[in-house]
């Protein structure tokens, strides 16, 4: 008679929980999140025991930025149920965000034992794979979720990212063509395609890409500098600095562009309103002055023209002058031609 009691008592406690649980992914689906994770949490208290609960609580977490809490949900969804691909999967996302790679690569490798055939892992685990600039491991990676799923734009737009950053251009135009295909109104694509017709030099059509971009998304900053930085190439200057502006007016405190604004600024014959940009821009706050110096004394380490040296050297001679010198072991980073990364598409949490 007990047990007959305690399996009718489990049985509703397993049916009130599946009730939280449900309540819980309608609250994920319209975007409110807490509210899900508290759902979620009773359907817990009554059901410890079903590994979807945390991943999915996992998920809620994810979507409020709390990355170490989703992986302890993730971690208790594994314990319960260790070869669910998802729940690695999603684990590895949490990683990503906290950019460790090395291990979100190794939780992605796992989803792939249990389920070779999801191209949203091979996708995944290639973005992390780009994220180490191990660009060519990335390509196979890509190659994989293509093979597997062809149609998916994000996937060719991701390749040929990684594609333009071993300076494979006409290849990497190739996948952004196909992106654009696959989905013509998503902006990266055809920013992502100017970037890669800037690495060949063809100035006047990264242009009409980025014009494209802008066209679609005029918020984005990025497509602006890019644009503006494509202008300068072809000495149109006055067109130049207004893009350079709208950048800026779009991110105040992006030190690419405010450089850039002072560049362009000195093509003009006004070298002190580019300073004096830059000038405000520390005294307001919006930038930091050491963070500043330190990117031009790296910049100043690569391969330059006459042109753009004087114009870093004028301004870290009035800006920079109470700065020592940067240590001489630093790696110096690549002098950004184009201020972003191109654009990915990522794949949103299973839940």
């Amino acid at each position: 008679m007990s047990w007959e009691v305690y399996s009718v008592s489990k049985f509703f406690n397993k049916f009130k929980a599946a009730k939280y649980h449900r309540r819980g992914i309608d609250l994920f689906k319209i975007g409110e999140y807490r509210s899900a994770i508290e759902e979620f949490d009773k359907a817990i208290e009554l059901n410890p025991d079903n590994p979807d609960y945390h991943n999915n609580k996992g998920a809620a977490l994810v979507n409020l930025k709390e990355y170490e809490r989703a992986i302890e949900e993730y971690d208790k969804a594994i314990k319960l149920y260790p070869n669910y691909a998802v729940y690695h999967y999603n684990k590895g996302l949490a990683l990503e965000n906290l950019k460790e790679y090395e291990k979100a690569i190794e939780e992605y490798d796992r989803a792939i034992k249990l389920n070779p055939n999801n191209p949203a892992f091979h996708n995944d685990k290639g973005v992390a794979l780009y994220e180490l600039k191990e660009y060519e491991r990335a390509v196979e990676e890509f190659d994989k979720a293509i093979e597997l799923n062809p149609n998916h734009p994000g996937y060719h737009n991701n390749k040929g990212i990684a594609l333009y950053e071993l300076k494979e251009f006409e290849r990497a135009i190739e996948e952004f063509d196909k992106a654009i295909e696959l989905d013509p109104n998503f902006p990266d694509s055809y920013n992502n395609r100017g970037n890669a017709l800037f690495g060949l030099k063809e100035y006047e059509k990264a242009i009409e890409e980025y014009d494209k971009a802008i066209e679609l998304d005029p918020n984005t900053p990025d497509y602006h500098y890019n644009k503006a930085n494509a202008l300068r190439k072809l000495n149109k200057f006055e067109e130049a600095i207004k893009s350079a502006s709208k950048a800026l007016d779009l991110s105040p405190g992006n030190i690419d562009s405010l450089i850039l604004y002072a560049e362009i600024k000195a093509d003009l014959n006004a070298p002190k309103e580019g300073i004096s940009k830059i000038s405000e821009a520390i005294a307001s706050g919006i930038i930091d002055k050491n963070t500043l110096c330190e990117k031009i004394e790296n910049e100043l380490m690569e391969d330059l023209n006459k042109e753009e040296k004087n114009v870093l050297l004028n301004i870290k001679k009035i800006i920079c002058q109470n700065k020592g010198k940067s240590k001489e072991e630093k790696a110096p980073k690549n002098k950004k031609s184009i201020s972003k990364s191109p654009g990915r598409i990522r794949i949103l949490h299973q839940i």
